[in-house]
C-alpha cells in the first residue's frame, strides 16, 4: 500500500524507499493524464474530462442501466460547448454540432447517418471492415454468434447458420408464428373476461416471442403462452446476457478483479451458471431430437458435427436474447404508444379491419401483413423511440467515419437510441410517436428515410434474424389490433422514451394493461 499524504510535511517525511514506490507512480499518473488530455490523436474531441484519462467514466455509464440518457446528454452538452467556441473544425461537420463524443481515452461515439452506415455497414470501394472489440465482446464461454471477435470465424458461422434464416426457412418456420400468436390472442381474450383482469404486458409478449424462440432453436417451446406465467429461465436471460459484458470490462479496468466480490454478486453469478446450464440441457435435447420429425428450425441443417455442442449451446443462447427478448420489447413500445395515442389505435385499426374484416380475420400472414403501411410503421416508430438494444463498439481498421480520419485500434460506435432522437434526422418532434412520418415522403418534416431498422446492425455481421423479426412483429401486432383494444391501467404520464434502461438489451417497466375483445 501507498502510504498517505495529506501533507507538505508528510511527504518531506517520506524515506528513500518510499519514495522510489510513490514518485513513479505520481509522475506516470501525471504524464499519462497530460497525455490523454493535450496530446492523445483523440484529445481534439471534446467529452466528460474523466473519461479522457480513464475507463471508468465509460464502466460506470454502462453498468449504470442509464447508457441511453448518459449518452445523449454527453453528445447534446459537448455539441452545445462546441458551439460557444470559435474552434478549427478539425472533421466536416462534426465538433459544432456534437456529433462526435470521446467516451473512453480510447472510445469515439458518433450520432450521424453517415457514420453508423461507415461503422456498421457493408465496406464499399475498398474502404475496410470494422471489426468487433474484445474489450465489449469478450465471453465467458464459448462466443455466440454476435460475440464472435474473429472475423473469418464469424464469416464460416454466419455461413453455417444462415439456412435457418433465409426466406425459404421463414416461410416453412411462419406455422410456428400463427400458432402462438392464435394461442396467444386466446389467452389474452381467457384473461380478459369477467372483471378484465390486468397483464403486464411486457411479461405477456415474453410469453409468445420466447415460446416461438424455444421452438424455433430448441424443437419445444416453453408453454408460456398456455400458462400465461413467464418461464423461470426466460426471466433471467436479460441479466444473464448482461453478466456476459463484465470480462470485456475487466479486459478494459483490470482492477474491477479486486471488486468482484461486490461487481457481480454470488447471486449473479448463480444466475448465469443456471442459465447456461439450461441452455446446454436444452441444446442436448434439441441434438438428441435429430430431424426425425422434419422440424425447420434454426439448427436442423446444422445437427451433422459442423459446430460443436458446446458453440450450438452459445448461438442459440443468442438467439434466444436476440429473437425472444428483441422483438418483446418492441412489441412492448408499439402496445404502449398505441394505447397512449388513440388516433394512431384507431388508424392502425381501420388498416387492419379493412384489410381482414370480411375474412374473419383469416389471410393475417407475413406477405399480407406487409402490404399494410400503416402497420408497418408503427412498427418502425416503435423500434426508433424504443429500441431493444443500442450501437455497439466496434475498431477502426484506421478509416474514415462520416469523413474524418480515425486511427487504426480506436473504438467507436454510433448511438442509434441518440440518433433515434436528434432533429436533423427525423424532424422538430423526434420523441413523438408519429408513424406517419416514416410514409409520407411529402412530409414538410420529412425524416431521414435511410435510417430504418435502427434496432437491427446492418452489414456483415448484421442481425440473422430481421426478416423473421419483422415478420413476427406484424403479425402478432395485427392479430391483437384485429382481436382487442386496450387500454393501459395506473400509467397516467407514463413516458416510455425516458423511462428506458439499458442493461445490454433494454429493460422495460412494469406496464399493465386491460385488453377488451371486439365484436368482428
Amino acid at each position: 500500500m501507498f502510504p498517505a499524504i495529506e501533507s507538505w510535511d508528510d511527504a518531506k517525511a517520506l524515506s528513500f524507499t518510499e519514495m522510489l514506490v510513490v514518485l513513479p507512480s505520481l509522475t506516470y499518473t501525471v504524464v499519462w493524464v497530460i497525455y490523454t488530455t493535450w496530446f492523445h490523436p483523440l484529445s481534439r474531441y471534446p467529452g466528460p474530462r474523466l473519461a479522457a484519462i480513464t475507463n471508468f467514466w465509460y464502466a460506470w455509464a454502462w453498468t449504470s442501466g442509464r447508457w441511453p440518457i448518459i449518452a445523449k446528454e454527453a453528445h447534446d452538452k459537448y455539441g452545445e460547448l462546441s458551439r460557444n467556441y470559435d474552434m478549427k473544425l478539425f472533421v466536416k461537420q462534426a465538433l459544432s454540432l456534437g456529433d462526435i463524443v470521446r467516451i473512453a481515452p480510447n472510445d469515439l461515439s458518433f450520432i450521424t447517418p453517415q457514420a453508423y452506415r461507415d461503422i456498421y455497414g457493408q465496406p464499399q470501394k475498398g474502404r475496410k471492415l470494422f471489426p468487433k472489440p474484445l474489450i465489449f465482446w469478450k465471453t465467458i464461454n464459448e462466443p455466440g454468434m454476435t460475440h464472435i471477435t474473429d472475423v473469418d470465424k464469424a464469416a464460416k458461422h454466419r455461413e453455417l447458420l444462415s439456412p435457418g434464416f433465409n426466406p425459404r426457412a421463414l416461410r416453412n418456420q411462419e406455422s410456428v408464428i400463427h400458432h402462438y400468436a392464435d394461442l396467444f390472442v386466446d389467452t389474452l381474450r381467457r384473461l380478459s373476461a369477467g372483471e378484465h383482469k390486468e397483464v403486464d404486458i411486457g411479461d405477456a409478449f415474453n410469453w409468445v416471442t420466447f415460446d416461438i424462440l424455444g421452438e424455433l432453436a430448441f424443437g419445444e417451446s416453453f408453454n408460456a403462452v398456455k400458462n400465461a406465467k413467464t418461464h423461470f429461465w426466460t426471466s433471467v436471460v436479460t441479466e444473464a446476457n448482461f453478466i456476459q459484458i463484465l470480462p470485456g470490462l475487466l479486459i478494459r479496468l483490470p482492477i474491477l478483479k479486486l471488486l468482484s466480490p461486490w461487481f457481480m454478486t454470488k447471486e449473479q453469478a448463480a444466475v448465469y451458471d443456471m442459465h447456461r446450464n439450461l441452455t446446454m440441457e436444452k441444446t442436448r435435447k434439441r441434438i438428441r431430437l435429430g430431424n426425425a420429425e422434419g422440424k425447420a428450425d434454426f439448427f436442423s441443417h446444422v445437427l451433422k458435427g459442423e459446430l460443436t455442442e458446446e458453440e450450438l449451446a452459445s448461438h442459440a443462447s443468442v438467439f434466444m436474447v436476440a429473437g425472444g427478448e428483441t422483438t418483446s420489447v418492441v412489441l412492448t413500445g408499439a402496445a404502449t404508444f398505441l394505447a397512449q395515442n388513440r388516433r394512431c389505435f384507431e388508424k392502425l385499426r381501420d388498416e387492419v379491419l379493412a384489410a381482414f374484416g370480411s375474412t374473419g380475420g383469416q389471410g393475417i400472414d407475413g406477405e399480407a401483413t406487409a402490404r399494410l403501411p400503416y402497420l408497418k410503421a408503427v412498427v418502425e416508430e416503435s423500434v426508433r423511440l424504443f429500441p431493444p438494444v443500442s450501437g455497439f463498439p466496434r475498431v477502426s481498421p484506421g478509416e474514415t467515419v462520416d469523413g474524418a480520419y480515425i486511427p487504426a485500434g480506436v473504438v467507436v460506435l454510433a448511438d442509434t437510441r441518440t440518433m433515434a432522437r436528434d432533429p436533423r434526422n427525423f424532424g422538430p418532434d423526434p420523441d413523438e410517436f408519429r408513424p406517419e412520418r416514416w410514409i409520407d415522403p411529402k412530409d414538410k418534416d420529412a425524416m431521414n428515410r435511410k435510417l430504418t431498422n435502427l434496432g437491427f446492425v446492418p452489414g456483415p455481421r448484421g442481425c440473422l434474424g430481421l426478416n423473421m423479426a419483422q415478420v413476427e412483429m406484424r403479425i402478432i401486432l395485427a392479430k391483437l389490433v384485429y382481436a382487442f383494444d386496450w387500454e393501459l391501467v395506473g400509467a397516467d404520464g407514463l413516458d416510455l422514451v425516458r423511462k428506458q434502461r439499458q442493461m445490454v438489451m433494454t429493460t422495460r417497466p412494469r406496464i399493465l394493461a386491460r385488453f377488451h375483445p371486439r365484436q368482428t
